[in-house]
């Protein structure tokens, strides 16, 4: 607030000069340490004084002092004494460098500017900064005193282009404590010495692999940068030009990238390479650039490349074949194959490599098919050369391809009806399926005669609280005649099957098994008594016909 002095005084030497000041005391009087004002002109009697240069109280006294050219002075002090109030406002802040859209580097002068009305006022500042965009702020110096410049040393900091400063005022010598603050105008830079990404290569696919129409991932090192606190941004480039003079591009953070039948064209081959850039658009592309060769939709590629697809008939408008790994875990018929095999003379599990065959649209949805007759080829182990599957004791020639019966629920591994082939030089078993599912290759042992493998279990059994399970292989579809005889010779059980009967008398050429249970009983539906039984088998077909005999104990 502005407040008028005056005062009157005479000079006994009329033809005299003086000058005036005027001091304050904060203390009644007793000292004068503060001076307000100072040479005041010749004949000066009045002063419009700002109160707001002293602190407020209630205990001050003024005292004018005049002076002549000679040096001789004269004084006068207030008669009592007077308080002083004044209502405290905020401060005001600019900050005044960095305001945004600098490059800084090395040791940077922050500048700002501030005003307080009550000019008494001490502040205390305190300077942060923040790299994403002001959501959050991290202490960099807090000053006391009233200073309007720091020291900043950028070295220190990451190299980055989304960087704020923002600081505060703080008063620190009043009661209300009262703030202001000012933050940079826009994001600027901090680049000491940046550096571009490292050099990364193209990992999948491999150069010159053909991969799925339908989707297929590419993947690249992610090799970071020698700035570690850089962000990195990829660009992949696909063309299907040598030279990219006509280019498609996805840009993206992670070095994984799914490509779709969306994006391609079948039967094409194309060439890929990806850019890496940091924030400061410093660029390294990889090492190499690959190609990829896009089957059409009627073939599979499994991503492993282990297994290969190719559609002959069935394949419906519009759909895609597709490949993939599956977890056994996530099937129960799995488990159950599993189960039915150990008792199966005629197969043997040799991975738990398991790969589902099924038809997609172009948006990636199953489409349930019938029947879709595939041509179908698995990749086998054998680095040896040893003629042994790697890791087994299975010879490669007994190696077939397997696929889940046509009823899902049932559990069980069956081999294509048609005879299968390896190639021992590109080390793969091929196969010709009606059906598609879920695929795996097993051991097999291909039988020579038309009944054969035949396995009882368990053996001996209880009666009346388990069935025995006579599981049998046929190479042909054949007549069946089952007898279950007492030791006596007298007909305990029969059973009687047409040729070609599911799960009864229907045999292929690569072996298909079949299987009776006996519950125990007789014809007349009695548990039959403790002791040793015997099982006839009778089949027959046009040409040719086999008896096999076995024991069975029954044991309550």
């Amino acid at each position: 607030m502005l407040k008028e002095i005056s005062w009157a005084y005479n000079d006994p030497n009329p033809g005299d000069t003086e000058t005036a000041a005027i001091k304050i005391s904060s203390n009644g009087g007793n000292s004068y340490v503060v001076l307000i004002a100072s040479g005041l002109a010749d004949k000066t009697t009045h002063y419009i004084w700002n109160t707001r240069r002293v602190c407020n109280g209630d205990d001050y006294k003024l005292k004018i002092i005049v002076t002549d050219w000679r040096g001789l002075s004269g004084e006068a002090v207030s008669g009592g004494i007077f308080s002083i109030f004044n209502t405290n406002e905020p401060p005001e802040l600019n900050l005044i460098y960095p305001t945004g859209g600098e490059i800084l580097s090395g040791r940077v002068t922050v500048q700002w500017v501030f005003s307080d009305v009550n000019l008494t006022d001490i502040h205390d500042f305190d300077l942060s900064y923040s790299t994403n965009n002001g959501d959050n702020y991290t202490p960099l110096a807090y000053l006391q005193g009233d200073t309007t410049s720091y020291f900043w040393d950028t070295v220190l900091m990451n190299n980055a282009t989304n960087y704020l400063l923002k600081i505060i005022a703080v008063e620190s010598n009043t009661l209300e404590k009262y703030t202001a603050q000012s933050v940079s105008g826009s994001l600027f830079t901090l680049d000491n010495g940046n550096k571009g990404p490292s050099q990364f290569r193209l990992l999948l696919p491999e150069d010159k692999q053909s991969v799925n129409l339908l989707k297929f991932e590419l993947e690249w090192e992610k090799n970071g940068d020698p700035n570690p606190e850089d962000t990195i941004y990829y660009t992949l480039y696909y063309s299907t030009d040598t030279n990219f003079s006509n280019f498609s591009f996805v840009q993206l953070m992670d070095n994984r990238c799914i490509l779709t039948a969306k994006e391609l064209s079948e039967d094409k081959v194309y060439y890929w390479r990806v850019e890496a850039r940091d924030q400061f658009n410093s660029v390294t592309v990889s090492s190499s650039t690959f190609s990829f060769f896009v089957l059409n939709h009627n073939k599979a590629l499994s991503k492993d490349k282990t297994v290969l697809a190719q559609a002959s008939a069935g394949m419906p408008d519009g759909g895609f074949l597709f490949i993939e790994k599956v977890d056994p875990a996530g099937y129960s018929s799995i488990s159950a194959a599993k189960d039915y095999s150990a008792g199966d003379r005629l197969m043997k599990v040799v991975s738990n490599d398991i790969y589902k065959v099924e038809v997609m649209d172009i948006n990636q949805q199953v489409i349930e098919v019938e029947n879709v007759t595939v041509n179908i080829s698995f990749k086998y182990n054998d680095e040896d050369n040893d003629g042994y599957l790697d890791g087994t004791t299975v010879p490669v020639d007994k190696l077939k391809i397997a696929i889940m019966d046509g009823n899902r629920g049932s559990g069980k591994w069956i081999f294509p009806m048609d005879i299968q082939s390896i190639d021992k030089v590109n080390k793969q078993v091929s196969a010709r399926s009606d059906k598609i599912y879920l695929f795996s290759l097993l051991g097999s042992n291909v039988p020579e005669k038309l009944l054969s493998n035949i396995n009882v279990f368990p053996n001996p059994f209880a009666a009346g609280k388990e069935n025995v399970r006579i599981r049998y292989v046929l190479k042909n579809n054949a007549e069946m005649d089952v007898k279950i005889y007492n030791l006596t010779g007298d007909l305990v059980k029969q059973w009687k099957y047409g040729p070609g009967l599911e799960g009864k008398s229907k045999g292929q050429q690569e072996g298909l098994t079949n299987e009776i249970q006996w519950n125990g009983e007789n014809g007349l539906r009695n548990v039959v008594a403790n002791g040793m039984y015997l099982c006839v088998i009778d089949v027959k077909t046009e040409n040719e016909k086999q008896r096999e005999i076995r024991n069975i104990g029954i044991v309550k």
